[in-house]
């Protein structure tokens, strides 16, 4: 990743060994990375951290995606934080370009998930 600080990643995702993936295919590139399996302090961790990077998945306990990216894109403290979708859902397109988001399907490639990383973090 070069010099400077890392970058941290925050990834929302509630199974539990789809996180641990990311978590070490991210850590091995040298990201921080927080994991949250629910929603409920995310909103929150996200408004006081700023993290560089949020990978959410679509349907969460307590949330789902695209109301959880309205209200970071209405909130000014969390509007620049960017954020990816995460699902294997099969309308993840459509439901990604309403929110305004960009997307990665599952299941992913690891060279898929680090390009959409290197891509869209800050």
């Amino acid at each position: 990743m070069g010099k400077g600080a890392a970058k941290t990643i925050f990834i929302c995702e509630d199974d539990s060994g789809i996180l641990e993936v990311i978590k070490i295919i991210l850590e091995a590139e040298n990201y921080q990375i927080e994991a949250y399996e629910n929603g409920r302090n995310l909103a929150e961790a996200v408004a006081l951290k700023q993290p560089d990077l949020l990978l959410l998945d679509l349907w969460m306990p307590e949330m789902n995606g695209p109301d959880f990216v309205k209200k970071l894109k209405d909130n000014p403290k969390t509007a620049d934080v960017p954020v990816v979708l995460v699902s294997a859902a099969t309308d993840l397109e459509a439901i990604a370009q309403s929110a305004g988001v960009p997307f990665l399907r599952k299941p992913f490639h690891i060279d898929d998930l680090l390009a959409v990383v290197k891509a869209k973090a800050r």
